[in-house]
């Protein structure tokens, strides 16, 4: 992947376009969203020590057990986080409606500004 690649003016529209077709389908099912995350999961695992090794380049002499627990652990947890919480996240919930945010009437006041001249 080029990180200094920048989209030519003429592809724009095609992929704009893709995008909002992205955009406009339906909502990822659970089974999709759990084996995104599996798929992370692996991929995340199998590539840590060259996840490691990049940082120590860009890091200067950073240790390698402080970059596999510091950045690597953590985003592993979250991701097994996500994973047991994922479907009670994704269940409806019914909300309540603050009583401010109510609908009221229309209503009018009709009073003089300066009521104390």
């Amino acid at each position: 992947m080029d990180i200094n690649y920048v989209t030519p003016i003429a592809e724009l529209p095609e992929r704009l376009a893709v995008l909002r077709a992205q955009q406009r389908r339906a909502p990822r099912s659970l089974e999709e969203r759990l084996g995104d995350l599996h798929d992370l999961r692996a991929a995340l695992r199998l590539n840590l020590p060259e996840l490691v090794r990049a940082m120590d380049a860009d890091f200067g002499t950073r240790s390698r057990h402080e970059s596999m627990l510091s950045d690597g652990m953590t985003v592993l947890r979250d991701i097994d986080h996500l994973l047991s919480h994922l479907k009670s996240w994704m269940r409806p919930k019914r909300r309540l409606l603050h009583p401010l945010f109510w609908p009221r009437a229309a209503s009018c006041a009709i009073s003089p500004w300066a009521w104390w001249v």
